[in-house]
Parts: C-alpha cells; sequence; structure tokens
C-alpha cells in the first residue's frame, strides 16, 4: 500500500545521480535550506532539515534504486533528479514516476529529467552562463552545438579530457557563486525548492 503524505516520517531527500550533479544540486540549496552532510543522508531528518545523496552504483537506475529504498526504508518525500543522456526524457520520467508511486502518493514524490544531462542548465538563453564559464561571447552556431551536447561541449571548450570532467564541474559548482546565482533562477531549481519547501520548516 503506498503511504500518504500525513505518513511521511522525516525530511525531504533530494536523490540525483553522479559526483557532479550531487555537488551542484548540494551547493544550490545550501543557499535555501538546512542541506544535512551527505554521510548521514540515510538517517531521519529534522523538519528543518534537507538531504541530498546519490547513488554508488552508475548512471539513473542507481538513483532510481537508491530512491525507492528511501521510500520503502523511511517513509520519505523524494526529489529524484536524473539526467535524459537522450531524446528519451518524457519516456524515462513517466517510468519512474510510475514505479515511485507503487509504494507512495504522487504528491510525496518530485521526478525531475534534465535533457540531456545536468549541463544544460548553463544553458539557459536568457542567462548566458556558459559564456561565464568560458569567459567569451558564444555565436549562434557554438550555442546550439552546446544546447545539443552540453557536456561534450564544455569538455571540448573548458576541460579538454573527457577523464577530468566530474571532477572540474564538481570544483566549479563549489567555488563559482555567481554561475549558482543564476542557476537558482532556473525553472528546475525553483520547481525542486517549491517541491522541499512543502515538507520543510524553512
Amino acid at each position: 500500500m503506498a503511504y500518504t503524505r500525513l505518513q511521511v516520517r522525516t525530511g525531504p531527500y533530494v536523490v540525483t545521480q553522479g559526483l557532479r550533479n550531487f555537488v551542484l544540486w548540494q551547493s544550490l540549496l545550501e543557499a535555501d535550506f538546512r542541506v544535512s552532510d551527505s554521510k548521514d543522508s540515510l538517517g531521519y531528518l529534522l523538519p528543518e532539515q534537507v538531504a541530498i545523496a546519490h547513488s554508488a552504483l552508475s548512471g539513473w537506475a542507481g538513483a532510481h534504486y537508491l530512491a525507492r529504498s528511501l521510500q520503502l526504508k523511511r517513509f520519505a518525500p523524494i526529489a529524484l533528479i536524473v539526467n535524459a543522456e537522450s531524446d528519451d526524457a518524457g519516456e524515462r520520467r513517466v517510468l519512474l514516476e510510475n514505479s515511485l508511486s507503487q509504494q507512495a502518493d504522487r504528491e510525496t514524490f518530485l521526478v525531475m529529467v534534465i535533457a540531456p544531462t545536468i549541463e544544460r542548465l548553463l544553458i539557459e538563453p536568457d542567462i548566458n552562463i556558459l559564456e561565464r564559464i568560458i569567459k567569451r561571447t558564444l555565436s549562434e552556431t557554438e550555442r546550439q552545438r552546446a544546447r545539443n551536447a552540453p557536456q561534450r561541449y564544455l569538455i571540448e571548450q573548458v576541460v579538454g579530457v573527457a577523464h577530468g570532467f566530474d571532477a572540474y564541474m564538481a570544483d566549479l559548482y563549489r567555488r563559482n557563486k555567481a554561475v549558482l546565482r543564476e542557476l537558482r533562477r532556473t525553472d528546475e531549481y525553483l520547481r525542486l525548492r517549491e517541491f522541499l519547501e512543502t515538507f520543510t520548516d524553512v
């Protein structure tokens, strides 16, 4: 039987995939919430706390498994945020929502599938975060390339090598306050914040 909002036993959890996604959402949320230490992310939370966690298993499937485990063990509100990594964002979101709804009412969870990867948030046309990182103005052709494959574009233009990408982006998200301020204006962050506020005493 699926648990309801009235049966929620703990503060909300944000579950995501991979180190750089984890660091990004942690850095963003710290401005608006009391974010629990990741080492304590599998414990019960006080009402004013938000926990963020990512699975040791790779990819969106690992995040999905962790989200279901937290539902089962903690009766927790869950915000599950994963990358689409292809053109199947809508299909993946429906799959994940149907899976989580087997254990909890839909008002107790939020699923966000970002296509193709989290780096798309750096390429919103109205805030031009990517130009701040690269430190130059992009042509419309470059913008289109970046929109179509943001991770690949950042590797080519900024990082240089694929194996250093996660560490570079995690460091950027920890240190670049201007980028974080812009990212807090995105629809995705505002939607997440609204969901979390319904389960926290902020």
